[in-house]
């Protein structure tokens, strides 16, 4: 790693452990004391985060390059499944509207899944580290519902005509990397039950 190199590391934010992507700003000896000429075997890296957050100090054995985070799809079949509308393509996602470019690769965020697709242009490591933080501003989104699943797991369980059980499964059902491990686990029971209820 050197100077400049987008990278991520984990912070806590609002409670919970999260991905934060920045770039290497300069490094630091084993003893915190920072180079002042030649960098030899640094220690740690200070980074300069992108979103909001004035830096983070850690050691390097805690700073990943930011493309290890990612999986990059090309086969053309694969980054536009799903597309509506007689084009049936997707459109890239970082270029400005209204006239986008085709989509060339589908980028997922490998520890949470979510996904977006970007022209040749445009898929560079600034669009990697939005969709990296896209997790965070979710989370901050939906806290009502987190908390509610933190508190109380069961309430995912609730009957189908209870609007709120209801509201919550979509929640599940839309963003699984934000539920709470506790209620994850007993959404997957119910789903596995119901499943397994249809097929009799």
């Amino acid at each position: 790693m050197k100077i400049g190199d987008m990278v991520r590391v984990v912070g806590e934010v609002d409670g919970r452990q999260e991905f934060l992507y920045g770039r290497i700003a300069r490094f630091y000896k084993a003893d915190g004391k920072q180079y002042r000429r030649r960098v030899a075997s640094p220690f740690g890296a200070y980074v300069d985060l992108i979103e909001g957050y004035s830096g983070a100090r850690r050691p390097l054995k805690e700073v990943t390059p930011i493309a290890d985070d990612f999986e990059f799809i090309t086969d053309p079949v694969q980054v536009h499944a799903g597309a509506f509308g007689p084009a049936g393509m997707l459109w890239c996602m970082g270029c400005p509207r209204p006239y986008p470019n085709p989509a060339n690769v589908k980028v997922v965020h490998r520890a949470t899944g979510v996904k977006t697709q970007l022209c040749d242009t445009h898929n560079e490591e600034e669009e990697w580290a939005r969709l990296g933080h896209r997790p965070m501003w979710e989370a901050k989104t939906c806290h009502e519902e987190i908390r509610a699943l933190t508190q109380n797991p069961e309430a995912i369980l609730g009957p189908d005509d209870d609007a709120n059980a209801c509201q919550l499964r979509r929640f599940a059902d839309w963003f699984p990397y934000l539920v709470p491990k506790r209620a994850a686990e007993l959404y997957q029971q119910r789903k596995e039950s119901q499943s397994a209820y249809g097929a009799a």
